[in-house]
């Protein structure tokens, strides 16, 4: 029972202890009156029949002088008029019967066996026992009822069969009235009420009346009080459900609104919600106490996206500066290689000029110098062009990175950019890296992002997983397009991620490099890049010794299916820039 309760709202639950603690008070309340109208009842049953007896003795009195017992018996006939008496006798001053009165159709199975004389000490003792005796043979007498009751229905003679007389009363429930034995004495029974009463003339005693009375009267006014108690008990609860399903709001209201509050806080993430306060008591406390837990939350979340904006800006001009640097390695060589052709062509410039100022010139010289300077010109011109495309791959991968516009691009071609930025960093080690990804493919989406995931990608595999270039192997990245989305899969043969770091791997702040410079956020922007801003998914598959593989996929529009618009989409373009 008390597990379905625990089971029950609130609600149900202030519903439930109201209703049972009225229940309680009501049949409490209802025993209290049916135990005190039992009493008054059978008081005034008893004192009724008690006047009864004294009346029927009054007339009898007359049949006992003059020794008249049809007389007696005629005045015992009226007794017809109450359909409640079951059987009566008159006794003369000897204790014998004198007249008696048998209601129609009455057959008792037993004639209860009453000592008078346990009672009435101050009648002859013979006479008493006269009466006893006569009381004791009523079985033989009542054998002759008569053979109308045949004709009763079955529910009639079972009603009238209640009334039958205990064989064996207990004599202490004999009790007088007023206390006095000349007054008369009465018994109540299972079903049955005795009475018996002396018959007293001008202070003379004559003889007595006993009169048995059935209890269908007070058991049927029992059953009206208590059929209209069962009403009232029953409509009092229904009101008190009623009272209790409108007044159990004023507690449940504020806690439902409490609950529903979480809830909506839970799944939306807004902590600016606040719970209204309804009433100044517990509950009110304990919503002053969540507002109170919501505004500390919402403070900490405003400090901690704070904190966070400033890391990723952090990470991402560090991510930058690693390109400036790699690019200034990068640039270095082909400049350095046009520094020193154009130093020998203004070497060579001048010995023609010498040459010129003779008067006679070498042939075989003059042409030997023309070829050098021819040759210093071509290999400055290359180194140029060199620099000139890093310089434009640099300024791309730059911009990208540090804008967020949808614009149209060919994938594999920012795929080599980031390439060609980071060969410096991978140019003196034994690790190969392999583009997988279709020629003169373009998309619409945000190349920056891009460019900045795989950047990180790189960098992590060089850094974790081949130990800074200690150890060899490759880098394999593989692009194509499926249902409008790009799907990217980086993998690498390095030394592969501890299943207990692999759980953490995408979280803020996390990293097994933190002695060596790491900030734990290179993964976690590339996650919050995928599934933020271009509303994609990343995962990662690892195992020790067995390398790496990045599953990236986010949606995208491929070359000739863009159409511009308006609205603002994650991880789709929205006008051709």
């Amino acid at each position: 029972m008390l597990h379905f309760f625990h089971k029950l709202s609130i609600k149900h639950k202030l519903e439930a202890i109201i209703l049972a603690v009225s229940a309680a008070v009501l049949l409490l309340s209802s025993s209290i009156l049916i135990t005190n109208e039992v009493f008054l009842l059978k008081r005034n049953l008893s004192s009724d029949l008690l006047t009864l007896a004294d009346i029927m003795g009054i007339n009898a009195s007359v049949g006992l002088i003059f020794d008249n017992q049809q007389a007696a018996e005629d005045n015992l006939v009226s007794l017809k008029a109450k359909p409640n008496i079951i059987m009566a006798h008159v006794f003369d001053i000897e204790g014998n019967i004198f007249a008696s009165y048998y209601r129609k159709g009455v057959t008792p199975a037993t004639v209860p066996n009453t000592q008078l004389s346990d009672f009435y000490t101050d009648i002859d003792p013979e006479v008493l026992s006269n009466i006893d005796g006569a009381l004791s043979n009523l079985e033989e007498v009542l054998k002759g009822a008569e053979t109308e009751e045949e004709e009763l229905s079955n529910s009639e003679i079972e009603e009238e069969s209640d009334t039958e007389i205990d064989e064996n009363p207990d004599e202490t429930d004999f009790v007088d009235e007023k206390g006095s034995e000349k007054q008369g004495a009465y018994f109540f029974g299972e079903n049955h009420l005795q009475v018996f009463k002396p018959i007293i003339l001008d202070g003379e005693e004559l003889g007595s009346v006993y009169i048995v009375s059935d209890m269908k009267e007070l058991n049927r006014r029992l059953y009206q009080y208590g059929s209209v108690l069962i009403v009232v008990i029953l409509l009092s609860l229904i009101l008190v459900l009623l009272l209790a399903s409108k007044l159990q709001r004023i507690i449940t209201t504020p806690i439902y609104n409490l609950l529903k509050l979480t809830t909506t806080v839970s799944k939306e993430k807004d902590y600016s919600l606040r719970a209204k306060k309804l009433a100044n008591d517990e509950v009110g406390h304990l919503i002053d106490g969540f507002n109170g837990m919501l505004t500390t939350i919402e403070d900490r979340i405003e400090e901690l996206v704070h904190t966070r904006n400033e890391l990723v800006q952090s990470e991402k001009m560090a991510s930058l500066g690693r390109l400036v640097a790699g690019f200034a390695h990068e640039l270095n060589t082909p400049i350095g290689v046009a520094v020193g052709s154009a130093s020998v062509l203004q070497k060579n410039s001048k010995f023609i000029n010498q040459l010129l100022e003779q008067e006679e010139v070498d042939e075989d010289e003059l042409v030997s110098t023309l070829e050098a300077i021819d040759q210093a010109a071509e290999l400055t011109q290359s180194n140029l062009r060199r620099a000139a495309g890093l310089v434009s791959s640099f300024k791309r991968t730059a911009v990208d990175q540090s804008s967020e516009d949808v614009r149209q691009f060919e994938v594999k071609s920012i795929i080599e950019d980031v390439i060609n930025t980071l060969n410096n960093k991978f140019k003196r080690t034994a690790i190969e890296i392999q583009l997988d990804c279709p020629k003169d493919f373009a998309i619409y989406s945000i190349p920056g992002s891009l460019e900045q995931i795989l950047s990180n990608l790189m960098m992590n595999s060089l850094i974790h997983g081949f130990e800074e270039g200690k150890n060899d192997g490759s880098i394999r990245i593989a692009v194509h397009l499926e249902e409008k989305r790009l799907h990217i899969d980086y993998s690498d043969t390095g030394k592969g991620i501890a299943p207990d770091v692999l759980e953490k791997i995408f979280e803020p702040f996390f990293t097994t490099n933190r002695t060596q410079g790491g900030s734990g956020l290179g993964m976690y922007i590339c996650y919050n890049i995928v599934t933020s801003q271009l509303n994609g998914t990343m995962t990662c598959e690892s195992s020790l010794d067995k390398g790496v593989l990045f599953k990236i996929e986010f949606p995208v529009e491929s070359k000739g299916n863009h159409k511009e618009s308006k609205g603002n989409h994650k991880g789709l373009p929205l006008q051709d820039t």
